[in-house]
C-alpha cells in the first residue's frame, strides 16, 4: 500500500474527463472524501506519513523510517501527500482537506530542526527525540544542543518540508502560530546557510560565515589528483 500513490490516483481523478458510464462527479468526490478521511485518521502518524504500510496499516517503512513512531520527509512520504491534500482543497474548497494538511504540517513542525530544515525521517517517540536537535524538543541557542542530523537539501527534503509550511500557512490565513513560525524559521534558516557566492551545501548543522568564504574567479588549483583519491564520501 502506497499512500501518496493512491491519495493522488483518488484525487486527481476528479479533474478528469469522465465518460458517461463512469461515476458521477458526486461519487467521485465523496470517494475523495473517504480516502482522504482514511489516510488522515487511519494511516498517518501524527500527521505524518511512511512510503508504503503493510495491509493492516501494523507497519510502515521508507527509506530511512520505519516503524510506527516514524514517518518520512522525502518523496512519497509526508510533503507529498500534505500537498494531495492541499490540491484537493484548492478544487473544492472542502475544509476537510485543510485540515488534513494543517495536520501534516504540523508533523513537520515537530520535526524542524534547529537548523532549520529536516532530515529525512521524523522521530515521534519521546525518548528518541532527544537525540534529535528538533526545535520543540531544544532552546536552539544553546550549546547542548546535538549537531546530528543535520539539514539536508539532498532529495527534495526541506525544500518540499518548507513548500508545504508556506502553502499551508497561507491557506489558513497566517493565523496558526506553530505553522507560520516554523514556515519563517525554515525561510530565514535557509538565506543564512546560502554562500556568499549563491549557492548552498548538500548538508548543513551550522550557517556558514561570509567572511570565510570570500567570492572569487574561478579557478583550477596547480595540482590535483587523476584518480579518486578514496576518501568517504
Amino acid at each position: 500500500m502506497r499512500p501518496a500513490g493512491g491519495l493522488l490516483a483518488t484525487l486527481v481523478f476528479s479533474s478528469v474527463a469522465i465518460p458517461q458510464d463512469a461515476p458521477t462527479r458526486r461519487e467521485v468526490l465523496d470517494g475523495m472524501r473517504k480516502a482522504a478521511t482514511f489516510y488522515a485518521d487511519k494511516v498517518s502518524k501524527a500527521g505524518g506519513y511512511h512510503f508504503d504500510y503493510a495491509e493492516d496499516l501494523s507497519y510502515g517503512r521508507s527509506e530511512h523510517g520505519q516503524g510506527p513512531t516514524q514517518v518520512e520527509t522525502q518523496r512519497d512520504g509526508t510533503p507529498r501527500v500534505a500537498m494531495a491534500f492541499l490540491e484537493a482543497h484548492d478544487a473544492t474548497g472542502d475544509r476537510l482537506y485543510l485540515e488534513a494538511a494543517r495536520k501534516a504540517a504540523l508533523a513537520l513542525v515537530e520535526g524542524q530542526l534547529c537548523s532549520g530544515g529536516w532530515d529525512y525521517l521524523i522521530e515521534f517517540d519521546p525518548a528518541a527525540r532527544k537525540k534529535y536537535p528538533y526545535r520543540t524538543e531544544y532552546d536552539c541557542t544553546a550549546p547542548s544542543v546535538p549537531r546530528n542530523p543535520p539539514t539536508s537539501l539532498d532529495d527534495n527534503i526541506t525544500q518540499a518540508c518548507t513548500r508545504v509550511l508556506i502553502r499551508v500557512d497561507r491557506a489558513l490565513g497566517f493565523k496558526d502560530r506553530a505553522i507560520h513560525q516554523a514556515a519563517q524559521f525554515a525561510l530565514e534558516s535557509l538565506l543564512k546557510a546560502q554562500y556568499p557566492i549563491g549557492a548552498w551545501p548538500q548538508r548543513y548543522s551550522a550557517f556558514p560565515d561570509p567572511a570565510k568564504f570570500p567570492v572569487k574567479p574561478a579557478s583550477y588549483p596547480e595540482s590535483w589528483p587523476r584518480k579518486w583519491p578514496g576518501e568517504v564520501y
